[in-house]
């Protein structure tokens, strides 16, 4: 029976490039390779169907963005964007079919972010704390800002950031104020009492770095917004927007596209077999750069080239026996209710 184990692919790939020695190039630099060529260089050169992955995750009420997660490793957004490398529909909110997008351009002009101004007071020269609470509420966690004119003609502001949980790295209720010219900190876990806002009630605390000048407007800038169950999805820098913004929780799931499982121990095997000469010309390939061998580069990629055919073709026969994708084969559905191609699109 033939071995696909970790061992036995540094063996292969010592042979495709021309590397048979331990004191040419150890184990260990060879087994870097196959990492860079297994979980990296090969994903990204073919999109294979049995590298399709259902993603699930689930949101919290009133939060619309969710990115990757750096402090819970039980959390499934947990190190999202290097588990997972692109995202497509079909996307489904709480069992619902829902509207993907790519493009802020086209999101936004459906969900635009236009802010609410509201005059919270009028400086005197010398108060520069304020208390209050916004209306109307509750609003986004982005674009909320306190704005003014100092004695100098100078603009003083300061701009909301949300707080995460310490513990399981999901955005808060709460965020931080920090002066509209820097630094922004974008990952707090802690309140800060003196600068603080509660996006859901609209109640805040601040202090400005400057003071508003007397008979000079302060104003809060903000977008209010309804919640409700989402409909539409944005997938822009590795962070998933929904709109409306989630009222309650809802399971989200969608279709991945994810690397390999990483081989880490001697016995492990590629997640199907016939990968394995393309993994080991792919890690070869690799080698041979780092040496700057030319020559062997050169017999490889031919037989490289082939290997990729072959693992690519059970995906192009899968998709082969698909029928076309076409408004008539494609039936839309409005709040579950099947539409004809009579009632429009």
């Amino acid at each position: 029976m033939a071995d696909y184990s970790l061992t036995a692919l540094i063996q292969k790939v010592r042979r495709y490039a021309r590397v048979p020695s331990s004191n040419q190039m150890t184990d260990t630099e060879i087994g870097q390779n196959i990492d860079l060529a297994y979980e990296n260089r090969f994903p990204a050169t073919l999109k294979l169907s049995s590298l399709r992955r259902v993603f699930k995750f689930f949101t919290d009420p009133n939060v619309d963005q969710y990115a990757t997660n750096t402090i819970d490793v039980d959390n499934p957004l947990f190190d999202f964007k290097e588990a997972v490398l692109e995202s497509s529909d079909p996307v489904y909110i709480g069992g619902y079919p829902v509207s993907f997008s790519q493009s802020r351009v086209a999101f936004f002009e459906r969900w635009p972010l236009t802010q609410n101004q509201q005059q919270i007071s009028t400086g005197d020269g010398v108060t520069f704390e304020f208390t209050g609470t916004l209306n109307p509420i509750p609003v986004l966690h982005e674009g909320v800002s306190f704005t003014s004119i100092d004695s100098n003609g100078d603009g003083v502001g300061l701009t909301a950031s949300p707080v995460f949980s310490g513990v399981f790295g999901y955005e808060t209720q709460d965020g931080n104020f920090y002066n509209i010219r820097g630094p922004i900190t974008t990952d707090a876990t802690v309140v800060n009492a003196a600068n603080t806002i509660n996006f859901t009630t609209g109640v805040y605390t601040l202090a400005f770095t400057g003071t508003p000048r007397s008979g000079e407007p302060i104003y809060a800038n903000s977008v209010p917004y309804a919640a409700g169950r989402p409909i539409s999805m944005l997938w822009f820098n590795n962070s998933f927007t929904l709109r409306p913004v989630p009222d309650r929780v809802y399971e989200v799931t969608i279709e991945c596209q994810v690397p390999p499982t990483a081989l880490e121990n001697p016995g492990d095997v590629p997640e199907i077999k016939q990968w394995f000469e393309y993994i080991a010309m792919l890690a070869a390939q690799i080698t041979c750069e780092d040496r700057n061998d030319a020559p062997t580069l050169q017999i490889l990629m031919p037989s490289l080239e082939n290997q990729e055919k072959l693992v690519e073709r059970r995906t192009l026969r899968q998709q082969g026996n698909k029928r076309s994708a076409t408004i008539y084969s494609s039936p839309v559905r409005n709040n579950g209710r099947r539409r004809s191609w009579w009632q429009g699109w």
